[in-house]
């Protein structure tokens, strides 16, 4: 498959939600506490916009394409970290 000129995926910022980027680093900070993560070594460009971040690649191919989208997926995870929170559950059986 060719390789496509501009590949992006935007995620939302919800209010009550600050997003800090810096180069590859992003900082995520909510009503439930803070979470960092450095997306150093990707083929890939973090900015924000307005009311959102953006996840974008130039002539991107098919490892490119796949990057953004994972990328945009952590993002969409680390907010919903800071709002939400998470649970986890583990159930034991014994036999």
């Amino acid at each position: 498959m060719a390789r496509q000129p501009y590949v992006f995926r935007s995620v939302e910022v919800p209010d009550g939600v600050k997003v800090d980027v810096s180069g590859s680093r992003v900082v995520v900070r909510g009503p439930l506490g803070s979470l960092e993560r450095d997306f150093g070594n990707l083929p890939i460009i973090i900015r924000l916009g307005d009311g959102s971040v953006i996840i974008e690649s130039y002539m991107a191919g098919r490892e490119e394409r796949a990057v953004v989208g994972t990328v945009a997926g952590h993002i969409r995870n680390m907010i919903l970290g800071v709002t939400r929170g998470w649970r986890y559950k583990l159930k034991i059986v014994f036999s």
